[in-house]
């Protein structure tokens, strides 16, 4: 009859060993197969909105507006061009329970006829790589269409090649775009705000740099206002994305002024005093995403591309503008 024998020392620490070098190599390939997967789900979700978007510009022959300030012919009081698309989302209801002529002010709360309906949360509008601390947030948004090159809200205040996709009470048709739809950006990624008022998050939330607003400046030396960072927690907004419902950079815009995850934090050309509260003024609002190494962006035909980060930031900005006499196709 044979003696068991204990397994010794050595074996046992060998064994522990095998089986940490295989999990080293397997934990690594399952947070990987995650991230594609959510990466997959976040560019499915771009591709229905385009396909919204389109349905839309097949209907009225125009892309809806990046926002109004007024109620005439198809315009909205300050309501996002997310807002235009929901029935091709297969949001019908949720589109007509919305009431467009009530007015609305950038600066206040949501008006009550209209709370319960833009709290609905949406699965489309949001990237589940986009895990801040805003994810549970009701009507949340993790995509922004693009407003240009520049840094303004308005057409007139940029340069004359800088406008993009969306423009500030103007609808924009395919014969604006003379650079293609093919070649001009619609809608980014961009990360919702860290909704820390009190502690900041240079990936998600824009700090109030107070520059100058007329006139404009050149857009470098905006930029250089944001690389400016005061020493501490500077002022910022953290309310980011937190609605679909509202236009505004805050919520539901971006542009092409730096490029993709910018080392550059964002920042508003409104000072300090300007709050937590949301509003509409211009400043520097990167495409960002946490998918690693770039981010996902729909074209104005439709079709959904993988920018790496480090594009050359002349090719991300002829993508931005929609008449800028350039060509930059896939891939980027």
């Amino acid at each position: 009859m044979f003696k068991r024998r204990a397994l010794t020392l050595i074996e046992v620490l060998v064994t522990i060993g095998i089986i940490g070098l295989l999990l080293a190599i397997l934990l690594p390939a399952l947070q990987s197969a995650r991230e594609a997967a959510r990466r997959t789900q976040c560019s499915s979700n771009l591709s229905q909105i385009g396909i919204a978007f389109n349905g839309y510009l097949t209907l009225y022959g125009v892309f809806p507006a990046a926002g109004m300030n007024g109620s005439k012919d198809m315009s909205y009081f300050q309501s996002s061009p997310f807002c235009r698309i929901l029935p091709g989302l297969e949001q019908q209801e949720l589109y007509h329970s919305l009431n467009f002529d009530i007015p609305q002010s950038p600066f206040s709360p949501i008006n009550t006829e209209n709370t319960s309906a833009v709290s609905v949360s949406l699965s489309v509008f949001l990237c589940p790589t986009d895990g801040g601390p805003t994810l549970s947030a009701t009507g949340a948004l993790s995509y922004r269409v693009n407003l240009g090159a520049g840094y303004k809200i308005f057409a007139s205040l940029m340069g004359p090649t800088e406008p993009g996709a969306f423009e500030f009470h103007r609808w924009i048709s395919p014969a604006d775009f003379r650079d293609g739809l093919t070649y001009t950006a619609l809608v980014s990624e961009r990360l919702r705000g860290g909704g820390d008022p009190t502690g900041w998050d240079p990936a998600r939330d824009p700090w109030y740099a107070g520059f100058s607003r007329n006139p404009p400046y050149p857009i470098d030396t905006a930029i250089d206002y944001c690389a400016s960072v005061p020493s501490g927690v500077p002022p910022h907004s953290s309310i980011g994305g937190t609605s679909w419902f509202r236009n505004g950079f805050d919520y539901a815009w971006y542009n092409h002024a730096t490029g993709v995850n910018s080392r550059i934090p964002d920042c508003t050309d409104l000072p300090p005093e300007a709050g937590i509260r949301g509003s509409p003024g211009s400043g520097i609002y990167a495409a960002r995403s946490f998918h690693g190494g770039g981010a996902l962006v729909l074209t104005a035909d439709g079709s959904v591309h993988w920018v790496k980060g480090g594009v050359a930031l002349p090719i991300w900005r002829a993508l931005g503008t929609r008449a800028g006499q350039e060509t930059c196709g896939p891939p980027f």
